[in-house]
């Protein structure tokens, strides 16, 4: 590799010696000027603007480069008897400066002439090196220079730029054979692998040396190396499977689909005939359709369960009673119609019956509607009553706590209460007064009516501790 180096270098630097001044076009010559001449016709340049072409083009017809000295250029022009006379007029120092302009020029264009060179060495290289594959087909650079180092586009390019140019291609050009060959080999095993699927003998399940043997003659097949016919194999039985799971998953899918539309179909049913409410509750429902096909072909299939159905089901018909609801709540309060403890359901449909609004109920959710606001109603009503009973009792123990004789009308019982400092207590206690007096009645009938054992339940109540006798004591103290 150094001998080729040493070899080129030489070449460029002969070369750069070699370039001649060109003389100027006629485009760049001055205005041409009356000349003088002796009796020979002679031209004689009177002044350094005068001959500075015409000496500039003696230069280059006598072959002068770039590497010439003053020296070598003053010979030139005092040997020849006619161009000395010519140029007689111009001084020594004019004819020097002229020259070192001549040399200036004739570097540039040497220079631009290595520059061009070079560039157009460096697209030859390129090309040469793209060709190199199919010329040699090695890819050692080694070998690229012994064959081309002698060529007149080599030594206008440095080392280190072949070399790095010759292995970039080359590792492109491997990593593109690379590529070729894992696509023509992909090409080859995807025709096999159609070819396995349309095979009548082949399965999933066939011994690979039963493959072999069925495909030996198969052009395409005998393409492949073992290794990768062995796993086009492997790859398409895999595929194969996954192929059949899908198909079957898929198949499942459907099935468990027909299951789910088939229960709905049930609980369509089931709300048609009434079996099905707002208010139905899942462990009653089940019992009514076990023995059913189509809830029993749900049992133990993925996704929704049949409580889950129901329960979507549910949830709409809750939806669709909650609206109705209040479109009958709406129709009574606009009627001004509260529903009583004792208001039957055909009292009820016929006072709602008139509205149009109603129209929009169903007959299930109307039913369900009236029973839902009769038990209100009637759970209002025990309510009520009960806190009544709370505040008579407690009203009646605080009688008996302060002994109010049971003969007495109710206004003397109260100003028995404000003697004793306890009226207040007892406005407090029962605010209404017609409960008060309710209350007081209570207390008189089962005072004097109920005898010991009602004392004793009712001092029992108020937590006094007056026995039996005591308490038949104040009784008749009170009468």
């Amino acid at each position: 590799s150094s001998s080729v180096n040493g070899i080129a270098q030489q070449q460029r630097d002969d070369d750069r010696g070699d370039v001649i001044m060109v003389a100027p076009s006629a485009s760049q010559q001055p205005p041409q000027q009356e000349e003088e001449s002796d009796d020979e016709g002679l031209v004689i340049y009177r002044d350094a603007k005068e001959a500075r072409e015409p000496l500039m083009e003696l230069f280059t017809s006598k072959g002068v480069t770039n590497r010439w000295k003053w020296e070598e250029a003053s010979k030139l022009l005092q040997n020849d008897k006619r161009v000395r006379k010519q140029f007689s007029k111009l001084t020594t120092g004019e004819k020097r400066q002229m020259f070192a302009e001549y040399l200036s020029q004739a570097q540039k264009r040497a220079k631009e002439l290595e520059r061009e060179k070079r560039k157009q060495a460096r697209v030859t290289l390129l090309e040469e090196i793209k060709k190199w594959p199919q010329t040699k087909g090695t890819n050692r650079y080694r070998d690229f220079a012994e064959m081309y180092f002698q060529s007149d586009w080599w030594r206008y390019t440095e080392e280190n730029e072949r070399d790095d140019a010759f292995q970039d291609f080359m590792e492109e050009h491997e990593r593109t054979e690379r590529e070729e060959r894992r696509a023509k080999r992909q090409e080859y095993v995807e025709k096999v692998q159609s070819k396995f699927s349309l095979h009548p003998t082949l399965t999933a399940d066939t011994r690979w040396r039963d493959v072999v043997e069925l495909m030996k003659d198969d052009c395409d097949f005998k393409w492949l190396d073992k290794v990768d016919a062995l796993f086009a194999w492997r790859d398409w039985v895999a595929a194969d499977d996954r192929k059949a799971d899908e198909e079957k998953r898929k198949k499942t899918y459907r099935t468990e689909r027909k299951n789910r539309d088939a229960f709905n179909q049930l609980l369509e049913e089931s709300v048609v005939r009434n079996n099905i409410n707002a208010k139905t509750l899942w462990q009653d429902f089940m019992p009514t359709i076990k023995d059913d096909e189509r809830y029993r072909n749900m049992l133990g299939q993925g996704g929704s369960t049949p409580r889950d159905l129901f329960e979507d089901k549910l949830e709409d018909l809750t939806e669709e009673y909650q609206d109705q609801k209040d479109i009958v709540i709406k129709i009574l309060e606009d009627a001004q119609l509260k529903i009583k403890a004792d208001t039957d359901w055909k009292t009820f449909h016929e006072e709602c019956a008139d509205h149009d609004d109603f129209k929009g109920v169903s007959a299930v959710n109307a039913k369900l509607i009236y029973e839902s606001l009769l038990r209100k109603t009637k759970d209002e009503a025990r309510h009520a009553e009960k806190e009544v009973k709370k505040i008579r009792r407690r009203f009646a123990e605080l009688l008996d706590e302060c002994d109010v004789p049971t003969d007495i009308s109710y206004d003397a019982a109260m100003s028995v209460l404000k003697k004793q400092g306890q009226f207040e207590v007892a406005i407090e206690m029962v605010p209404d007064d017609r409960i008060r007096r309710d209350a007081f009645l209570y207390y008189c009938t089962h005072r004097e009516g109920g005898g010991d054992a009602d004392h004793h339940r009712m001092t029992a109540m108020s937590g006094s501790s007056k026995d039996d006798g005591k308490g038949q004591q104040q009784r008749h103290g009170g009468h």
